[in-house]
């Protein structure tokens, strides 16, 4: 992979090679932290390079990738509805690998689905998604979310 400028989105992750449909490309590289880490670390903001890889069924036990200090260019792999890739979450060993969604030509740029919640929980509305990220559909979000914990 290749890092380079995306304008607005800041930076972004691409192919650096063709890939063909189901090819894995690469595994998101960061630190293992748990949800006291999490809060310990992102008390005054939100994390940027945060992915979350499950538990939860025990109060404190979500596990995520932090790859604020990592410098793989995985971190670099921009938000797109219509993504290059998939992530595929392996809680048990602690792994995010992304597999071609369809064939990648070298120098396409490489991107995964956020998904809603990460959108609605940020409040903000990505550039290239047409989904509902109204300000009343937050809203709604946002209390079911409150309610939920």
């Amino acid at each position: 992979m290749n890092v380079k400028d995306c304008g607005s989105k800041g930076l972004g992750a691409f192919a650096a090679e063709d890939r063909d449909q189901g090819q894995w490309v690469c595994d998101y590289e960061g630190e293992v932290i748990d949800f006291a880490r999490r809060a310990l670390r992102y008390m005054s903001q939100e994390p940027e390079y945060l992915f979350h890889l499950g538990g939860g069924a025990v109060a404190g036990s979500n596990v995520y990738l932090d790859a604020v200090g990592s410098n793989h260019p995985s971190r670099s792999i921009n938000h797109a509805q219509r993504a290059s890739l998939e992530p595929r979450v392996t809680l048990t060993e602690r792994r995010v690998a992304f597999y071609a969604l369809r064939d990648i030509k070298e120098g396409d740029e490489l991107s995964f689905d956020y998904g809603e919640q990460y959108w609605l929980e940020r409040g903000l509305v990505p550039t290239d998604d047409d989904r509902d990220y109204s300000p009343e559909r937050v809203a709604r979000e946002r209390a079911t979310l409150a309610d939920a914990q």
